[in-house]
């Protein structure tokens, strides 16, 4: 749905069980960046309006050395242009 290098949101399955406050772990795939493992916080799930099957999460990462940060960002602006261009 939406990504920052401070956090992204995405849809799950409504019975998934997951709660705000908890903390979850991943692999980002970004095109341009070696897969980065991040601890996450949920800060928000909501239902996804018309979906009775999915809940919108959207989270923040934990946790994140500054140069990965930095790394994020520079490649979700180059994927960004990208995008754009085509």
């Amino acid at each position: 749905q939406d990504i920052s290098n401070a956090g992204c949101s995405f849809a799950i399955g409504a019975n998934q069980g997951i709660k705000r406050e908890m903390l979850v772990g991943a692999v980002l795939e970004v095109p341009g960046l070696q897969p980065l493992r991040v601890n996450m916080e949920i800060r928000n799930t909501r239902p996804i309006l018309g979906d009775s099957v999915r809940r919108l999460v959207g989270v923040r990462f934990n946790a994140l050395a500054p140069a990965e940060r930095s790394a994020l960002a520079r490649a979700l602006s180059a994927w960004r242009i990208q995008q754009s261009r085509d």
